[in-house]
């Protein structure tokens, strides 16, 4: 059926995140994450950074950029699929994203 939406797994889901975070060149740094030995022993291993974006943070990193690209919030609530406007103002990080344009004001860019 020509149009018909696609759907897809949490995995897909992930990996499609992970492969977008790596090709975006912007997640290139090393990163230590925890993990099982196989005695059960809690040990950390690097891996790349983009390797540890997970869809979650996707959502919720895009939610936020709409935010503040001043998108209303109940057309972004409908994105996200959040009913109640206080749950989506503690999913939505805008102090983050008026740390993050601060910054990048002051640096110039």
């Amino acid at each position: 059926m020509e149009g018909a939406a696609t759907h897809w797994s949490s995995d897909q889901v992930q990996q499609a995140a992970a492969k977008g975070a790596k090709l975006s060149g912007l997640f290139d740094e090393k990163m230590l994450k925890p993990v099982l030995d196989e005695k059960g022993q809690r040990k950390m291993e690097e891996v790349d950074q983009w390797q540890l974006v997970t869809s979650h943070a996707a959502r919720r990193t895009f939610a936020t950029y709409l935010a503040s690209k001043g998108i209303a919030t109940r057309t972004i609530m409908g994105m996200t699929g959040h009913k109640v406007e206080s749950e989506f103002n503690k999913y939505v990080n805008m102090n983050a994203v008026e740390t993050a344009l601060r910054v990048k004001e002051l640096a110039g860019l």
